[in-house]
């Protein structure tokens, strides 16, 4: 199909330019997918803060077993969901060391397991 299109816009078609037009159009198609992810991500999160009454700025005084609701990573692989958490924390304008922002995560991210094992071995029985 793109090299239909370099034909028909009077583009080199070789494999090489081809190739790369594709894949540099393929990351921007991803990139902004996931931005929308992010955003929509966001927003879900920022509400939920709102109705507990969560201040972003004070987000790492806030117990654990809370944040992990609130962000919800379900069975977000964890580079994945250290990512987005450091983009949407970037988007509430948090002010943390990047090292707090990797232990909070980390720990919000441990506790998800742990509740998911919960209520796995309630479904069980």
């Amino acid at each position: 199909m793109v090299r239909a299109y370099f034909e028909k816009i009077g583009m080199d078609t070789r494999f090489h330019s081809v190739y790369e037009e594709s894949k540099l159009l393929t990351d921007y198609y991803e990139e902004h997918n996931a931005e929308g992810f992010i955003q929509e991500r966001t927003e879900q999160i920022m509400e939920k803060m709102n109705m507990l009454g969560i201040d972003a700025g004070k987000i790492s005084e806030c117990p654990v077993d809370v944040l992990s609701k609130v962000f919800d990573f379900g069975d977000m692989e964890y580079f994945a969901g250290i990512k987005m958490f450091n983009q949407i924390l970037d988007k509430l304008g948090v002010n943390m060391a990047h090292q707090d922002r990797y232990e909070l995560f980390d720990r919000i991210y441990q506790e998800r397991k742990r509740e998911k094992k919960r209520v796995n071995s309630r479904t069980l029985r």
